[in-house]
């Protein structure tokens, strides 16, 4: 069961990483604000955040094992993706909404206060304790953050796929976008599956990265969001004319 929730959950960080920098590359090329944010935003989270806090022990070690330099700096990385994303779902969705600004501000503040909250207790914590039972109630505040971003952004793909879905039965809208929201917002409800995911096992006293059946749903929920984040940015040619037969029939 853990090797296979593992080999799930890597195929969801590489995925991740992939689109990243695929966003980054287009982005290089249209100088698109979106496409920037995104990029950057999902290259910190996969190829440097994710994988540096599980590096450095934090969930796993007791609170005097965790690599604390590394761990921070993988917290850092994650955070600001986060960050990056929630700034990407308000400029391609709401751009002009103050509430949504003020939902990005309160992520800004969420995420400074889990990190002073779970920095206080690997300086003045025991040693001995378990660090995922240690920050409990920070880490609780931080996926909090975290779960906000990718229900946000995947709710908003869900409202645009139900609006590009009536214009495509009037022939107003290409079936490969239609899909794409549909896959965007997929993404996002598995994504914040795995932070809800993480939320239960804590609250049940146990760490999510450990304990079989937490790591057997992660591995679900990770290689359901890797495939809709790969069929959304990375389609085979295949799949891209299934999409459009129907509407070529």
């Amino acid at each position: 069961m853990e090797i296979a929730a593992g080999i799930a959950i890597l195929a969801f960080v590489v995925t991740v990483t992939t689109v990243g920098v695929r966003m980054l590359l287009l982005a290089r090329r249209t100088r698109g604000t979106p496409e920037l944010l995104m990029g950057l935003g999902m290259t910190l989270i996969g190829a440097f955040g994710y994988p540096g806090a599980l590096i450095a022990g934090m969930g796993r070690l007791p609170l005097g094992e965790v690599n604390v330099p590394l761990w921070f700096a993988a917290n850092l990385s994650t955070q600001v993706g986060l960050l990056l994303i929630y700034a990407f779902t308000r400029q391609v969705f709401r751009p002009q909404s103050a509430w949504a600004l003020g939902l990005c501000v309160a992520a800004v503040v969420i995420f400074v206060g889990a990190t002073a909250w779970i920095v206080d207790v690997l300086v003045h914590g025991d040693p001995s304790l378990s660090s995922a039972l240690a920050t409990r109630q920070p880490t609780a505040l931080f996926l909090v953050g975290s779960a906000g971003c990718f229900l946000w952004s995947g709710i908003e793909g869900g409202v645009q796929f139900a609006r590009a879905r009536r214009r495509l039965a009037v022939g107003l809208s290409d079936p490969v976008v239609v899909n794409r929201f549909l896959l965007w917002c997929a993404f996002g409800v598995f994504a914040s599956g795995i932070n809800g995911v993480s939320a239960i096992a804590m609250a049940v006293g146990e760490s999510a990265s450990s304990a079989p059946p937490a790591m057997l749903a992660l591995g679900i929920l990770g290689m359901l969001g890797a495939g809709a984040m790969y069929l959304a940015f990375l389609p085979p040619a295949a799949y891209l004319a299934r999409l459009r037969a129907p509407q070529a029939a």
